[in-house]
């Protein structure tokens, strides 16, 4: 019943992932070169959440918030869906609404890791690029379930997701101080 009609989605919704992977990295290389190139006496990027003696501090709800908030709905149910999906034959769909969305998550977490390791500038910049297009992944897949039938708790997930995607966007723009080390920038003249 769902495969005719997901086969085709399928293949062209990873394509137009595998494209934003693509373009976003290397645009995100771009930005990074740019900066660098053009201003080789800059203070590299230390990382994020480096504190003035060198040391990371991680905000103290970080680990509850990875662990308890963002893992389970973001990562652990997802996996759940295309396992139970593959298990009902409904391989097809998962590949068009799931197996999409861990790609491009992974593709996210993969490219945190590169530039975070490289002390690139443009790294958070990274989970912006990424979450904008995760609510177009999302809202597409919603968007699909109106064209083409789709379990009720499937929609319901993708649905949730966009809830999740939504809050921890906000999470990120609140660590968007300690990301570009707001707190050890120079005084402006202007505030003296």
């Amino acid at each position: 019943m769902y495969t005719a009609g997901w086969k085709g989605w399928s293949v062209l919704l990873l394509a137009q992932d595998a494209v934003f992977i693509l373009g976003a990295t290397t645009f995100l290389l771009a930005g990074e070169h740019y900066g660098t190139s053009q201003h080789p006496q800059a203070v590299s990027y230390p990382g994020p959440f480096v504190d003035t003696d060198s040391e990371t501090r991680l905000p103290a709800y970080f680990l509850w918030y990875v662990v308890t908030a963002w893992a389970p709905p973001a990562v652990v149910i997802p996996c759940a869906g295309i396992i139970w999906l593959a298990s009902k034959g409904q391989a097809a769909l998962a590949a068009a609404t799931l197996i999409p969305y861990l790609m491009v998550l992974i593709a996210q977490v993969l490219t945190e890791e590169c530039f975070k390791r490289r002390c690139s500038p443009m790294w958070p910049q990274v989970p912006m690029v990424y979450m904008a297009y995760r609510f177009w992944q999302l809202l597409r897949s919603c968007w699909l379930s109106t064209l083409l039938p789709m379990p009720t708790w499937l929609e319901f997930l993708q649905e949730s997701l966009v809830l999740v995607w939504v809050f921890n966007f906000g999470a990120v723009m609140t660590w968007a101080p300690w990301l570009y080390r707001w707190h050890m920038q120079p005084q402006s003249q202007k505030l003296k």
